[in-house]
């Protein structure tokens, strides 16, 4: 139990265990300010109560009814925004876990509706109101610290740039430069330079002191690869090996050099289709699919819809009262 509380607490910042009918067996937590001035949470009490106190609602009977893990987000009494999940574990008792969704993201006190990530540029806001959304929201906390790749999957406008720069506001390495590529923008005879750099010299058109590619530009922070699916052949080769051993060889040179960098794909294709098909290399996929996440269109989610327009419908005013 010791290891699985360190690795929630790695995510929430207060965690409740109780028994099957809901009795409070434990608190532990990092942050649990919200909790000192609730008085039902105490061994011996119930989670039931607990939420009562810091909620308008319980959904604590029917979650335990289902008796699977579900997640969802709360409003308490003081306007703090949580994310709560509940988790079933063996012993037939359960882990309720808390997160305070602005100790995570810039402040969303101007009035949007939320719940609201927001990086830290306001222009790539994420409305949070729908469970295939918290689900993306999960694990886009559990990547953002550890750098590893990551593939962001689905259709056009369902905001995978949105979700990639999100990644990087909510990691280690913010401080860091986020560079986006769009693939499928750059001219086959350019993509390999663009990525990779070139020294001087090595073609007709090369500038003097050569330039730095898109790889190293990211150095310390996150290469987003936009439209990944549309990489020619010869280029996945290249960027295969950086994946791998994490140097970078600009063109015309012999010399290599490391780079730390966390690498986000995106594609609208299906890249297990286009391997079969031989138009996209079975390594370089695998080395892509190690964090597959799913964005669902807006049509799985329509219940955001409402909040969606009040967003922007107030963000639009807001534009205009600073014009």
């Amino acid at each position: 139990m010791d290891h699985f509380t360190s690795a929630l607490l790695s995510i929430y910042d207060q965690l409740i265990v109780t028994d099957k009918n809901g009795t409070i067996l434990k608190l532990t937590g990092t942050v649990n300010t919200l909790f000192h001035t609730v008085k039902s949470a105490n061994v011996g009490g119930s989670i039931k109560d607990v939420e009562q106190d810091l909620f308008s609602t319980s959904l604590a009977d029917e979650i335990m009814g289902k008796n699977e893990k579900r997640s969802f987000m709360q409003t308490s009494w003081q306007g703090h925004e949580l994310l709560m999940t509940a988790y079933p574990i063996e012993s037939g008792a359960w882990v309720w876990a808390f997160k305070e969704i602005k100790d995570s993201y810039p402040d969303t006190s101007r009035g949007q509706s939320g719940p609201l990530l927001e990086s830290k540029k306001p222009t790539f806001p994420f409305v949070i109101r729908s469970k295939p959304m918290l689900d993306v929201l999960h694990k886009m906390q559990m990547v953002c610290d550890v750098s590893a790749t990551v593939l962001l999957l689905g259709e056009s406008g369902v905001g995978k740039e949105i979700a990639a720069r999100a990644i990087h506001n909510m990691g280690n390495r913010s401080d860091g430069p986020f560079i986006p590529v769009n693939c499928g923008a750059i001219p086959e005879n350019l993509i390999e330079s663009e990525l990779f750099g070139y020294v001087e010299g090595a073609f007709t058109s090369a500038r003097k002191d050569g330039a730095k590619g898109k790889f190293t530009l990211a150095h310390k922070g996150i290469l987003f690869l936009d439209e990944v699916g549309e990489l020619p052949l010869n280029v996945q080769v290249k960027l295969l090996r950086v994946l791998q051993e994490r140097v970078v060889t600009p063109i015309g040179s012999t010399t290599s050099h490391p780079v730390d960098i966390q690498v986000i794909a995106a594609t609208n294709k299906s890249l297990e289709k286009m391997v079969k098909k031989g138009e996209f290399r079975e390594d370089l996929y695998y080395r892509l699919h190690v964090v597959p996440i799913h964005l669902p269109p807006l049509r799985n989610r329509v219940d955001e819809i409402p909040h969606l327009v009040q967003f922007f419908y107030k963000s639009t005013i807001h534009c205009t009262i600073e014009r």
